[in-house]
């Protein structure tokens, strides 16, 4: 299946180098699109003009910072691609974002998706994205997967967020699918409409647990003890999954879901486990409350190994 690797990028240098570094390992089967939201960090800026030379390997798309309304956001990006990938008569257009690494190449990867399609006429995007251990019991306890046997996949009821995956191109031009400007009305028009986010067995994407994150352009919950860090981003990285590593994903049972706590390691700097972006809050601290219910016994500690 002729597949275009979407990536989704805003100020974020480190995170888009290690992103695009994993992406020339692992993603061999797929063109890849850069599609920048008129970042102005000077490191990327110099890094979207080499990526945007010829022989690059690389096609680039950057909003105008001058124009109005620039930052337009992440659906608005993604509804962008949807136009680009269909103008081009690609048949699946896979999503990722800067803060995403993939951590092992799955050679049957389009295969599985093939047939997760084929199997269901309600699927319109199929997930290749690892669980965080932080929505564990939120996940189990409201029994919120729906395993799927004969397509080896499973869905999350009544929706899961759908800006990571493989897009059915056919189906979103059948649908006349697009993307609203919100999470919310996404996962309302999902809903009215029909559709469902599969989840493959073994899925590629870690979200990197990272210091730093940005909503609505802006920037928060930066640890001051992580700005050197950021300094030397690039070195910062999740660990790839070893041959022992993608055996135990792969000859897993359906029903045990794929936490990326349990098959890859960052590397760079010492994060709290379970991995989580920011700073604790409410949320990590229900986890930690809901895991000794549930007899898991997460305490919070550092993992992770500081790389030179």
């Amino acid at each position: 299946m002729r597949t275009l690797t979407c990536v989704i990028s805003y100020n974020r240098p480190g995170y888009l180098h290690n992103l695009l570094r994993s992406i020339r390992e692992f993603c061999s089967w797929s063109d890849v699109l850069v599609l920048d939201d008129g970042s102005d960090h000077p490191q990327l800026v110099r890094d979207l003009d080499e990526l945007a030379r010829p022989h690059s390997g690389f096609a680039v798309i950057r909003k105008d910072r001058h124009a109005a309304g620039y930052h337009g956001g992440l659906y608005t990006l993604m509804n962008e691609a949807l136009d680009y990938a269909g103008a081009r008569n690609y048949e699946l257009l896979h999503f990722v974002q800067d803060d995403m690494q993939i951590v092992w190449n799955d050679p049957k990867i389009l295969e599985s998706v093939r047939a997760i399609f084929n199997a269901h006429e309600d699927a319109l995007q199929v997930q290749n994205v690892f669980h965080k251990k932080i929505a564990k019991y939120a996940l189990i306890d409201n029994e919120r997967f729906e395993l799927h046997p004969e397509s080896n996949s499973y869905h999350i009821r009544p929706y899961a967020i759908t800006d990571t995956g493989f897009l059915n191109l056919e189906r979103v031009h059948r649908a006349g699918f697009r993307y609203s400007e919100t999470e919310r009305g996404t996962s309302n028009k999902w809903r009215t409409q029909g559709f469902k986010l599969y989840g493959l067995h073994s899925p590629t994407v870690g979200f990197v647990p990272w210091p730093t994150v940005f909503q609505n352009g802006k920037q928060f919950g930066s640890w001051p003890w992580a700005r050197p860090i950021l300094k030397r981003s690039e070195r910062y990285y999740l660990k790839p999954l070893s041959p022992g590593d993608v055996a135990r994903l792969t000859s897993r049972p359906l029903e045990d879901i794929p936490f990326l706590d349990d098959y890859s390691v960052p590397v760079g700097w010492k994060c709290l486990y379970p991995f989580w972006f920011a700073r604790p809050s409410l949320e990590y601290i229900k986890l930690i409350a809901d895991s000794w219910k549930h007899g898991d016994r997460v305490i919070p500690r550092f993992v992770g190994r500081i790389d030179g």
